[in-house]
């Protein structure tokens, strides 16, 4: 199997957010076993989302909640922390549209498995697809849907009025790919 990496800003938002509903340390020991490189966090290293992945599970299920919801939130935190610091300047000048329609880029500087790509991206209403999950990632990659998008929305100017994953299929390559709708002002 391929690597398939997650950049440590998304790692860092899951230990904070994870850490404030399970208790400080909480993440730590969710992901120790995967080695010395769990241990301290850096924003721009790379990781591996099943390990990432497995610890959201457990964390999901102490809190009676599903890996897409769990995940959302991450993501949210995620976009409005990461796009803050690092895009700003970008955003500042850039409409919800425009930066919506880097979605391949958006993607690949936070994961390094699979794709995705603007379906449609008219002023107010945008709809993303996403390629390549196995169906163990199916929920995580919703939840990142769910979550980033909309806060990227938000942080470049616009307002959210509607979210969704209208979409999740089977390809005929064993992969499984979910579409995202967002309507926004």
């Amino acid at each position: 199997m391929n690597e398939r990496l997650v950049k440590g800003s998304h790692i860092v938002a899951a230990s904070r957010w994870v850490d404030q509903q399970l208790g400080a340390g909480t993440f730590l020991s969710l992901t120790q076993h995967a080695g010395d490189n769990w241990k301290i966090l850096l924003p721009m290293a790379w990781y591996e989302i099943d390990t990432l992945r497995d610890a959201l599970e457990v964390a999901g299920k102490h809190l009676d909640r599903s890996i897409e919801d769990v995940t959302t939130e991450i993501a949210t935190l995620n976009a409005e922390t990461d796009l803050r610091s690092l895009y700003r300047v970008f955003l500042r000048v850039a409409q919800p549209q425009i930066v919506l329609s880097q979605t391949p880029r958006l993607w690949t500087t936070y994961v390094k498995f699979g794709s995705a790509r603007a379906v449609q991206n008219e002023k107010g209403h945008y709809v993303g697809q996403g390629e390549g999950f196995d169906e163990k990632l199916l929920g995580w990659a919703c939840g990142c849907w769910r979550g980033f998008i909309p806060a990227t929305i938000i942080v470049a100017g616009g307002r959210v009025t509607d979210a969704s994953i209208t979409k999740k299929w089977r390809e005929r390559n064993g992969t499984f790919s979910v579409q995202f709708q967002v309507k926004y002002d």
